[in-house]
C-alpha cells in the first residue's frame, strides 16, 4: 500500500477500526523513503495535510482537553517521516506555511540550512480550513488529493466560513472563527478576510467592506470532527 493510500485509509476508517489504521499510517510514515514525498506542489501539499490530520488523530489519544495539552501535542510530540522528525507545528508552519512564524511566537520553525526545508510548499491560505488540531473549533477532517486539491480547498473554505460565520445585515456586523484572526496576515488582513466571507456568502465584492468584524473565541477542548462526504 502506498503512503497516500495508508493515510487515506486511516482518515476514512469507521470509528471502530480507526485506531488500527491510524497506527498503520503512522508506521508507514516512519518507514517511508524520501522518494515517496511528492515533487509536485499540489500532491505534496495534499500529502502534508493528510499527514497532519492523521498525526492529530494519533496524538490526541489519552491526552487532556486543555489548551495546554493541545499546545504540548503540537509543539513537542515528534513523529518520524521518511527519515526526518517533525512536530505537528513544524508540519503546519514549517512546511505548509513556508516556514512562517506561528502565531504569537518570535522565531520560524526551521533555521536556515535545515534539511526539512526541502519539503516545504508555498503558502496557500486555504490550508487553514483543512487542518484539524484536535479541538472543537477546528475544521472537519477530509481526505485531500493532489489531483483535486484546488476544488477541495475551495469547498473546505466555503463550508467552514459558511458554518462558522454570522453576517448581521441589520447591525452591519460579522462574527466568525478566531482562526481567521490567528492567521490574519495569511488571509491578507481585514480586507482579505472580508473578500473570502463575501465569496462564501455569494455577496458582491466589497459588499461587506463597511461591516464590523469580530471573532468568536477558539474552543480548544479536545474533539475531532469528520466531514460527511
Amino acid at each position: 500500500m502506498s503512503l497516500a493510500a495508508a493515510l487515506e485509509a486511516a482518515l476514512r476508517a469507521p470509528p471502530e477500526g480507526r485506531d488500527a489504521l491510524v497506527d498503520a499510517a503512522v508506521s508507514a510514515l516512519a518507514e517511508a523513503s524520501a522518494s515517496e514525498i511528492p515533487a509536485g506542489v499540489d500532491a505534496r501539499r495534499a500529502l502534508l495535510i493528510c499527514t497532519y490530520n492523521v498525526l492529530t488523530l494519533h496524538s490526541v489519544r489519552g491526552r487532556g482537553a486543555s489548551v495546554l495539552s493541545a499546545w504540548h501535542r503540537a509543539a513537542f510530540v515528534r513523529y518520524r517521516i521518511a527519515g526526518l522528525r517533525f512536530t505537528l507545528d513544524e508540519i503546519e508552519h514549517g512546511l505548509l506555511r513556508d516556514n512562517a512564524r506561528p502565531p504569537y511566537r518570535l522565531v520560524r520553525p526551521f533555521a536556515s540550512g535545515d534539511p526539512r526545508l526541502a519539503w516545504r510548499v508555498p503558502l496557500d491560505p486555504r490550508v487553514h480550513f483543512a487542518l484539524n488540531c484536535g479541538s472543537v473549533s477546528c475544521p472537519p477532517v477530509r481526505v485531500y488529493t493532489g489531483a483535486r486539491l484546488d476544488q477541495q480547498l475551495d469547498a473546505a473554505e466555503r463550508s467552514f466560513l459558511g458554518s462558522e460565520t454570522r453576517v448581521g445585515d441589520a447591525t452591519r456586523t460579522i462574527a466568525t472563527s478566531q482562526l481567521l484572526e490567528f492567521y490574519a496576515a495569511d488571509f491578507g488582513g481585514r480586507e482579505g478576510m472580508l473578500r473570502r466571507i463575501e465569496r462564501a456568502f455569494d455577496r458582491a465584492p466589497g459588499a461587506l467592506s463597511s461591516y464590523r468584524l469580530r471573532f468568536d473565541r477558539y474552543d480548544f477542548r479536545a474533539t475531532i470532527r469528520f466531514a460527511s462526504e
